[in-house]
């Protein structure tokens, strides 16, 4: 009988890691870039038989709140990884057809569908609006249309000025006031991922996201990179958003919280 074995991706060939990625798109789309890109922490392991991955299940560090767990592989090697993880507090991230493996095994679960989109469209024209990539002198602006208040805390302070500096984010701007933005969440020379997408409550229902999202496109387009994004199935207003901008249906996975009230 062919024995499996857990071992540290930095033991293997790192070109082996990126294929197995590869063969588990778009799933792995964030992992793919968050390697690639050099710049986020984490720890991976895989499941190895005779040299070959059968899974991968990937923490990360680093990340304000509490840990995301990232599962990908077969069935049979996702379930053994989500029986060997210990009761937390954490996201974590499987197939979809995992989820009932995921209930069985943690009692105080939510767990919530995500598409995965592509965009597969054409690129729209330029937006009327003033859209640009953001900086620290941008925080005060980023720092409302994160919570819509005008005063914060020294640690929202903290992690604003840590996202405009550490990311690449983009603003859309109606009267010199930033009414949409979002950010590129991970990336490689060849893939972008944009998320925390957010309108000020009133610009919404405007066209300003989708202004913003085909703007945002236009960019990594420029630089030669394919354009994801993750959107929860039941967001219907911002699938249909996503859908006008250019952006298609490729995946679903499954994201589910542990130990947490979401």
């Amino acid at each position: 009988m062919k024995k499996i074995e857990i071992v540290d991706f930095r033991s293997l060939d790192r070109e082996k890691v990126i294929d197995f990625l590869m063969e588990q798109m778009p799933k792995s789309v964030y992992l793919i870039g968050d390697m690639l890109s050099g710049n986020v922490k984490f720890t991976m392991f895989a499941a190895v038989e005779d040299s070959r991955i059968l899974g991968i299940i990937l923490y990360y560090w680093g990340v304000p709140g509490s840990s995301i767990i990232w599962i990908l592989g077969n069935r049979k090697t996702v379930g053994r990884f989500i029986e060997s993880l210990d009761n937390g507090t954490f996201a974590i991230l499987v197939p979809i057809e995992s989820a009932e493996k995921l209930k069985e095994r943690f009692k105080d679960v939510r767990s919530y569908p995500e598409y995965i989109m592509l965009f597969k469209g054409q690129i729209m024209d330029d937006c009327e609006n003033d859209f640009r990539i953001l900086g620290p002198e941008d925080r005060e602006q980023w720092g409302y249309l994160k919570t819509e208040r005008k005063t914060f805390s020294r640690e929202e302070n903290d992690q604003f000025f840590r996202n405009l500096t550490d990311q690449t984010c983009f603003g859309l701007f109606a009267n010199g006031i930033m009414v949409s933005g979002a950010v590129i969440e991970a990336s490689s020379p060849e893939i972008a991922v944009i998320g925390s997408v957010k309108t000020l409550s009133a610009y919404r229902n405007k066209g300003y996201a989708t202004a913003l999202m085909a703007s945002a496109v236009r960019y990594c387009h420029k630089n030669g990179q394919s354009v994801y994004l993750f959107v929860r199935k039941d967001n219907l207003p911002a699938i249909r958003a996503y859908r006008k901008v250019g952006f298609s249906i490729v995946d679903e996975i499954l994201i589910s919280y542990v130990g947490m009230d979401i």
